[in-house]
Formats: C-alpha cells, structure tokens, sequence
C-alpha cells in the first residue's frame, strides 16, 4: 500500500505522512493487526532507503 503510492518514493516527508496515516488505523494499539504494520513499516524503510545491505528491511 504505502510502497505503491505514486509520489512517495524518494520524498522523506510524503512518506512518513502515508506511514502515519495508514498506521493509525492498523497499529496494534489500536486494535489493529501486528503483522499488517511491521509489513507496513518495512516498506516504509524500504522506500527511504533504510535497509540493511542485504536488501532487508530487519
């Protein structure tokens, strides 16, 4: 979902605003699923380029 927007690769600020918008909805906290948002927050890293060297966002 966040990795699939169009204008969110490359720009830092567009990304974090997707992640947080999309996060507040499927945070565990927030009766949401923890499997959906470490997913969510790995394409996040992935997308500003916060990965390991071997490709991996963990």
């Amino acid at each position: 979902m966040v990795a699939n927007h169009p204008d969110a690769g490359g720009n830092h600020y567009l990304a974090s605003y997707i992640n947080r918008r999309i996060m507040v909805t499927n945070h565990p906290d927030a009766r949401g699923n923890h499997y959906l948002a470490s997913y969510i927050n790995k394409a996040k890293d992935v997308m500003l380029g916060k990965t390991k060297n071997n490709g991996s966002a963990f």
